[in-house]
């Protein structure tokens, strides 16, 4: 399909879409996350690969699974700026307009089955100018979609608690290519009020830094001002290396709700964690732990990840079929099992 005509109709699709398939429009009160008023848990799947390819890689078919066969009733969608806005190898003309229009069918289609999306801007470290640009973009496509919660930056990381929130100078060492990097970070609440200054009402989704693990600079005066939206979640990302939930997560779980957006447990080594399973606690065990923890304290989650290239694997073929020590567990939370083996790690 040419791309103007794509564009145009995606455009026509998004006017009269929510008046056909919508989700109830989501706020946050205190710690709970409410759907046209009654409360609501959000659990779900990451359905990743359009952060790593800008035409996605089996991402129908699997978010048909995810919704129809799994239950979830969000999806988080991991997002790369260079390809929203058609930079680097997505130089062919058109490129941006496609990559948005396969974002927006995603959108509808979840909406349509009265599931939510989480739309990631799955970059690392820090915010930057980038990232003001992108939820520009993005607020002004999908401002008060109900079916929209907006995930502000994926993993903050290497900076302080003000940069955090505030924004200001940050410096590390690219070890690939043994060269310092610096740029200014705009913070995290720049990325709020840019979505709010356009009218969105969206729920946001903040991650702390750890790569979005720690939120105790929250419970320390850090927290951030959602400017009269419906809302904010903080997300927490927990995996079978991470230690000290209680202190780490749940220490501002009294007063806002807490979505992990990303946990799991793999049998192989994760690349880049430093980690080697062999040493970890058995997955199956762990994930069981993880569940009932959950469970017990009502969080909202989203599994890592519904796609076999992308570990810790809920599934590690396109037919879906569970593995064994994670995805299997995962798929019977989502159909309603419940697990009482609570323990925190």
């Amino acid at each position: 399909m040419p791309s103007l005509l794509r564009t145009v109709l995606a455009a026509a699709f998004l006017l009269v879409a929510p008046l056909f398939a919508a989700p109830p429009e989501l706020k946050t009160v205190g710690n709970q996350v409410l759907a046209d008023g009654q409360p609501i848990l959000l659990r779900g799947l990451n359905v990743p690969s359009l952060e790593w390819n800008a035409e996605g890689q089996a991402l129908f078919r699997l978010l048909d699974g995810a919704l129809n066969e799994w239950n979830a009733n969000i999806i988080r969608l991991p997002v790369s700026v260079k390809f929203w806005f058609g930079r680097e190898d997505t130089k062919e003309r058109g490129a941006d307009e496609a990559y948005r229009w396969l974002v927006d069918q995603v959108i509808a289609k979840a909406a349509a089955k009265n599931a939510y999306v989480l739309l990631d801007y799955h970059h690392y470290r820090a915010p930057d100018a980038d990232a003001v640009a992108f939820w520009k973009s993005a607020a002004a496509r999908y401002k008060n979609n109900p079916a929209v919660l907006f995930g502000l930056f994926n993993e903050p990381h290497g900076i302080t608690w003000d940069v955090w929130q505030k924004g200001g100078p940050v410096e590390y060492l690219d070890k690939k290519k043994n060269e310092t990097v610096r740029f200014e970070s705009v913070g995290l609440q720049a990325l709020i009020d840019t979505v709010r200054e356009l009218g969105a009402r969206n729920v946001v989704v903040v991650g702390g830094l750890e790569w979005s693990y720690d939120l105790t600079g929250i419970a320390k005066g850090y927290a951030l001002d959602q400017r009269d939206g419906n809302g904010l979640i903080y997300d927490a990302h927990i995996y079978n290396w991470k230690r000290n939930w209680m202190g780490k997560v749940m220490c501002v779980a009294d007063k806002h709700p807490i979505l992990v957006g990303e946990w799991g447990a793999d049998t192989r080594d994760i690349p880049g964690t430093g980690t080697h399973a062999a040493k970890l606690e058995a997955p199956d065990v762990w994930v069981k732990a993880f569940l009932g923890f959950a469970q017990k304290h009502e969080l909202h989650w989203t599994a890592w990840s519904f796609h076999p290239r992308a570990g810790p694997h809920v599934i590690d073929r396109y037919d879906m079929i569970p593995t064994p020590y994670f995805g299997a567990f995962v798929k019977a939370a989502l159909a309603g099992e419940k697990f009482d083996d609570y323990q925190t790690r």
